[in-house]
């Protein structure tokens, strides 16, 4: 598993199936495929929506990254490869996210393992974002499907 590898897939689905652009949801290690996908393919994405995601393992609250760090340590298989693409995974500087001019809607959640000043700097560093940062921890989009959802259904009804 490589964040790149899925960025891969995302573009051969779209190109399987004939979608030319697309506003594109990315939960977690979602967010930050699409965001990879959304700086690789810019003309390819009308608009964005990271939730939870990430610029670089840092990103995270340092005890949950050691936590995960130490399980990586340990793991085998499959989980190794999930595990990986938190430890290792991504490494996108801030300034790369000005080249991003669609609108995007950076959201996570008050007890969020990414750090809310990490979520801020996201925000911050795109030309056209907005930030909300929801009640809850890193699910709160299963936690709280309505408002989730409301917020995400005013963002592309903009």
């Amino acid at each position: 598993f490589t964040l790149n590898r899925f960025v891969r897939d995302l573009e051969e689905f779209m190109d399987q199936n004939g979608i030319k652009q697309a506003e594109l949801l990315g939960f977690s290690d979602g967010a930050n495929i699409a965001l990879l996908f959304a700086l690789n393919h810019p003309e390819r994405v009308t608009k964005l929506i990271l939730a939870g995601g990430n610029l670089f393992p840092e990103g995270m609250d340092p005890k949950d990254l050691e936590e995960i760090q130490e399980e990586y340590k340990t793991a085998t298989g499959f989980q190794k490869e999930l595990l990986s693409l938190m430890v290792n995974e991504p490494h996108i500087q801030p300034e790369e996210l000005k080249k991003l001019i669609m609108p995007v809607l950076v959201t996570a959640g008050s007890e969020d393992v990414i750090l809310e000043e990490h979520t801020r700097l996201m925000a911050e560093a795109m030309p056209d974002s907005r930030l909300v940062i929801l009640p809850g921890s890193h699910w709160n989009a299963a936690e709280s499907p309505e408002a989730f959802n409301r917020m995400v259904r005013a963002f592309l009804a903009e």
